[in-house]
């Protein structure tokens, strides 16, 4: 009878050891199985958060705003002359978008607009004799911090760009000639210094993108044909400082979600990583501080000089000339262009 018994227990014994053995070996497959692709379309409200973020990179918000401007606005106004003067102030801010520094409050501000959707940009300025700040404020319904994100076809298995849009605050600084306009309808040849806020690729580190803009009379590699009404068609080529930029782009192949981020921070370095900058956005705007020294010693870039005037625009697209793309979340993306003829006058200490 006992030995009856101790076999009973033995082969009892052996089946739960053989059941564990079987579930840990499922349970191990399936944390090594890949995700398994929809058999549906992605709708592309279903921006993922992924699950660990690396350092700096904007996890996006609910994709909110949709269609906000779908044609070009008629001008509330005619097209200006404005200065905006640069006072010197010997202090620093923390350039984090939040603007709380008593400095700002007793500086003139000027208030320009956007060409595309006529919005109004409200920009202030100081120096303290080693660098510039510029405070910029600008209405936005929702915040649009992803920038064309892969979106998973399950008809063709592969991942496909997007028609998200970052929101974004362009500032273009003439580097040559004394009257020209930095207008895309007026093109006329000339170089400009581009800096570039970026809601989804260059915020989430707080810096902004340094470009040099050209506009020449021969095609250049990677130059866009824009008619001009002087010179029949010019050719508008942008490209990067030296440098590296504050983001890289990752592509995906096999599935690994139905959405995914495309853009990741990176360490910016060299004269790309001149502008330091950081936008929040609250209650219906975005608030933008800005940093650069006076002078950077980059050939690519506009050098400040106390008491000098310099010619600059600025827009909340891009600053391309190009068209509507309605598909897009933002259609008016790439439209931008300058509105007004702003002039930042850095003034010298006061004795």
């Amino acid at each position: 009878m006992k030995s009856r018994t101790l076999f009973v227990l033995c082969v009892a014994g052996a089946i739960v050891l053989l059941c564990g053995l079987s579930c840990r070996k499922k349970q191990a497959q399936a944390a090594n199985a890949k995700p398994q692709p929809p058999t549906a379309q992605v709708a592309p409200e279903s921006l993922v958060k992924p699950e660990s973020p690396e350092k700096g990179v904007c996890i996006p918000r609910p994709i909110q705003q949709k269609n906000e401007f779908t044609d070009f606005v008629p001008p509330k106004r005619k097209p200006m002359d404005l200065t905006l003067q640069c006072r010197y102030v010997q202090t620093t801010v923390q350039t984090d978008g939040t603007a709380n520094e008593p400095v700002w409050a007793g500086l003139p501000e000027i208030t320009t607009l956007d060409f595309s959707s006529q919005r109004p940009i409200r920009l202030k300025a100081f120096h303290n004799g080693q660098s510039i700040f510029l405070l910029v404020v600008y209405p936005d319904s929702a915040a649009s911090e992803s920038h064309k994100s892969w979106f998973w076809d399950p008809t063709e298995q592969i991942y496909k760009p997007g028609n998200d849009q970052e929101d974004m605050l362009v500032l273009k600084w003439r580097l040559n000639g004394e009257n020209l306009s930095l207008s895309p309808e007026q093109l006329v040849p000339h170089k400009a210094d581009i800096w570039f806020w970026k809601a989804c690729r260059t915020n989430p580190l707080g810096y902004l993108d340094d470009k040099q803009q050209e506009v020449t009379l021969e095609p250049q590699a990677e130059s866009l044909a824009l008619p001009s009404k002087q010179y029949g068609t010019l050719y508008l080529r942008r490209t990067g400082d030296e440098g590296q930029a504050a983001y890289t782009e990752k592509f995906f192949f096999d599935y690994q979600g139905n959405v995914l981020l495309r853009y990741y921070p990176q360490e910016p370095s060299g004269s790309r990583a001149d502008i330091r900058g950081k936008g929040q956005w609250t209650e219906g705007q975005w608030t933008l501080e800005i940093q650069r020294v006076l002078q950077t010693g980059h050939e690519d870039d506009v050098q400040f000089e106390v008491g000098q005037t310099y010619l600059f625009a600025a827009t909340v697209y891009e600053m391309a000339g190009t068209g509507i793309e309605p598909q897009w979340q933002q259609p008016l993306y790439r439209t931008g262009n300058a509105f007004d003829r702003l002039y930042l006058a850095i003034e010298p200490p006061q004795n």
